[in-house]
C-alpha cells in the first residue's frame, strides 16, 4: 500500500497540490480539505465542465453548504464512471480505504496526454512546458480581426479578401496554398497553367465577364463609421414677448409649447418655495412649543417676584445677602457641634483605655480588610470556575447523548471480553495441539529407533525391503504433516493478530469520525437556534 500511496501523492503533487511537498508519505496523513482538493483537481483534468460545477476546492464551514458541496463532489465522482458508488460521508468523514479507492479510480480515468510518467519536472520546466503548449494552441488557431468577422471576409493565406464565389475565380489565381485541400476545379486550373503552350489563355473563352488577373490582393473594404447626431441644446426660458405669433400652425404650436414649459417651470419653483415655507413654519412651531415648555418649567415664585417688585434687582441682592448670612450661621453651628463631639469622643477613649492602642487597632483593621479582600477574590474565582464548568457540562453532552456513550462503552467492553475468551480458547487449543504433536513425535521417534534396530539387519533382503521403504515414507509424511501443522498455526496466529490490528484501527477511525460527527451535530444545533431566533 505504500507504493500505491506514493503513486497517488506524486500524481497530486504534479497536479499542483501543495500538501504533496510537506513530506507526507501515506494517505493517512492527509486531512479532509487536502483530500477534497486532490479529488477536485483530478476531476478538473478528467473533464473541464467540472471547473464550472466545482469552482472551489474549499468546503464551506456552514453546515448546510458543507453537506451540499460534499454531495456534489460525491455525485461528480460517481458520474465519472466508477463502479463502486460513494456518498457524501466518504468526503466529509473519509477513511483510508475509501480515499485510496477514489484516488486510484480517478487516476485511471485521467486522459493519456495529462499523465506524467517517470519524469520529474522542476517548477521552471513545468512552467515552460505549459507556456509552450498554450503558445502552440494559439498558433494553430487562426486569428480573425473583428472587422473581417463582421464583413465575412475570407483569408487566402496572406491577405483578407472579400467573400467571392469560387466559380468566378480565374484559374491563374494563386489564392490557394499548399496546406489547403485542392478540389477538381483547382486541379483543372493547375493543369491549364502547366499546359500554357498547348492551350493558351487567349484561346479559352468564359461565359462570364473577365476579372482583373493581377496577383495583387485587394484591400479590405471597411464600412463607414455611423454619423452620430449632435446632442440637442437645452431649451432656454423664452419670454412671452420673445417670439411673435405667426399665422402658421407650426409656429403657434411651438410658441404654445414654450409658454407651457415656462409656466410649468414657474409652477415647480413656486411649489419648491411653498415646501420651504412649510418646513420653516414647522420649525418655528417647534421652537414656540419648546419656549413655552421652558417658561412653564421655571419657578413660579421667582416669576411672581420679578413681576410684582418695582426694583427686582435690589430685592434679589437683599435676598442673597440674607441667604449668605444664614449659611455662615449654619457653618458656625456645625463647627461648634463638631468640636463638642470630638471632645466627647476623646473623653470616651480615655475612659475605655484606648488612647495608646490606636496604631494597633488600625493595623488590625487593615489586616481584616486585606483578609476580606482575599476572601472576596477567592469567592469570585470559585464562582467563575463553577460557571465555566457548568457551561462545559452543558456543552459536552446531554442526557440522551450520555446514554448513547454509556451504551457504546458497554458494547466495547463486551467485545473486549468476548475477544479475551476467544483468545484463551485459541491458546488452549494450541497448547493441546502442541502436546499432541510432541506425543506423536516421541512415539514416532521411539518406534523408528526400535524398528530400525531389527530392520536394518534384514533391510537388504528382498522380503523386508518393501516394508522398510513404506515405513520410511510414513515417517517422512508424518514429519511433513508436523511441519504443515506448525506453519498453519503460525499463519493463523498472524491472521488473528492482523485482524485484531484492523479492528483496533477501525475503532480508532470510528472514534475520530464520531468526534467530527458530534462537532457537526453541535454546529447544526447552533445554526438552528440562530435561525429560530431570527424568525422570532
Amino acid at each position: 500500500m505504500e507504493n500505491v500511496d506514493s503513486l497517488v501523492l506524486s500524481t497530486l503533487h504534479k497536479l499542483g497540490c501543495e500538501f504533496g511537498k510537506n513530506g507526507t508519505t501515506t494517505l493517512i496523513d492527509l486531512e479532509r480539505d487536502e483530500i477534497v482538493e486532490g479529488i477536485i483537481k483530478l476531476l478538473w483534468i478528467i473533464d473541464e465542465k467540472y471547473k464550472k460545477e466545482l469552482p472551489d476546492w474549499k468546503i464551506s464551514p456552514h453546515a448546510a453548504k458543507k453537506f451540499q458541496s460534499a454531495t456534489l463532489i460525491a455525485d461528480a465522482v460517481n458520474n465519472v464512471g466508477i463502479k463502486e458508488k460513494f456518498g457524501y460521508q466518504s468526503i466529509l468523514y473519509p477513511n483510508v480505504f475509501d480515499v485510496r479507492k477514489i484516488f486510484m479510480n480517478l487516476i485511471e480515468k485521467l486522459p493519456e496526454e495529462k499523465v506524467w510518467i517517470e519524469k520529474e519536472l522542476s517548477p521552471f520546466e513545468r512552467l515552460t512546458y505549459v507556456v509552450g503548449n498554450s503558445v502552440d494552441d494559439d498558433l494553430e488557431t487562426l486569428w480573425i480581426p473583428s472587422f473581417c468577422r463582421r464583413l465575412k471576409m475570407v483569408h487566402d493565406g496572406r491577405y483578407w479578401n472579400d467573400c467571392t464565389d469560387i466559380e468566378q475565380v480565374n484559374f491563374r489565381s494563386n489564392r490557394f496554398t499548399n496546406h489547403e485541400i485542392m478540389d477538381q476545379r483547382y486541379r483543372l486550373c493547375q493543369t491549364l497553367n502547366d499546359k500554357q503552350d498547348v492551350f493558351p489563355s487567349s484561346a479559352v473563352t468564359f461565359p462570364f465577364s473577365t476579372f482583373d488577373l493581377s496577383n495583387e490582393s485587394k484591400k479590405p473594404i471597411i464600412s463607414q463609421k455611423p454619423i452620430i447626431k449632435p446632442k440637442p441644446k437645452p431649451r432656454n426660458n423664452i419670454s412671452i414677448e420673445s417670439k411673435p405669433v405667426n399665422d402658421s400652425n407650426v409656429d403657434q404650436k411651438e410658441f404654445l409649447a414654450s409658454e407651457i414649459a415656462l409656466v410649468g417651470s414657474e409652477v415647480d419653483v413656486i411649489k419648491h418655495e411653498m415646501m420651504e415655507f412649510q418646513y420653516a413654519m414647522a420649525r418655528l412651531e417647534d421652537d414656540i412649543i419648546w419656549i413655552k415648555d421652558a417658561i412653564s418649567n421655571t419657578d413660579p415664585q421667582l416669576l411672581e417676584l420679578l413681576t410684582t417688585e418695582a426694583d427686582p434687582l435690589s430685592f434679589l441682592k437683599s435676598e442673597l445677602s440674607t441667604i449668605n448670612d444664614s449659611i455662615t450661621e449654619a457653618e458656625d453651628a456645625f463647627t461648634k457641634a463638631d468640636q463638642e463631639l470630638d471632645t466627647e469622643y476623646y473623653n470616651l477613649k480615655i475612659q475605655k483605655g484606648l488612647n495608646g492602642d490606636e496604631d494597633s487597632v488600625k493595623l488590625k483593621i487593615e489586616a481584616v480588610e486585606k483578609l476580606m479582600e482575599e476572601k472576596s477574590k477567592a469567592l469570585k474565582e470559585t464562582n467563575r470556575q463553577s460557571e465555566i464548568l457548568k457551561k462545559r457540562v452543558k456543552e459536552i453532552v446531554a442526557d440522551n447523548e450520555r446514554a448513547k456513550c454509556r451504551k457504546m462503552i458497554s458494547e466495547i467492553m463486551q467485545n473486549i471480553y468476548s475477544q479475551q475468551k476467544e483468545k484463551l480458547k485459541i491458546y488452549n487449543d494450541n497448547m493441546n495441539l502442541v502436546k499432541e504433536i510432541e506425543y506423536l513425535n516421541g512415539n514416532l521417534n521411539r518406534t523408528y529407533t526400535v524398528v530400525e534396530k531389527w530392520m536394518t539387519v534384514d533391510g537388504l533382503t528382498g522380503k523386508l525391503q518393501r516394508a522398510y521403504r513404506i515405513f520410511i515414507a510414513i515417517h517422512e509424511r508424518s514429519m511433513s504433516v508436523k511441519r504443515l501443522i506448525k506453519e498453519n498455526s503460525s499463519i493463523n496466529r498472524e491472521i488473528e493478530e492482523i485482524s485484531d490490528e484492523i479492528e483496533i484501527q477501525a475503532q480508532n477511525v470510528a472514534n475520530m469520525r464520531l468526534n467530527e460527527l458530534m462537532a457537526d451535530i453541535s454546529q447544526i444545533k447552533e445554526e438552528n437556534i440562530a435561525l429560530k431566533q431570527r424568525e422570532t
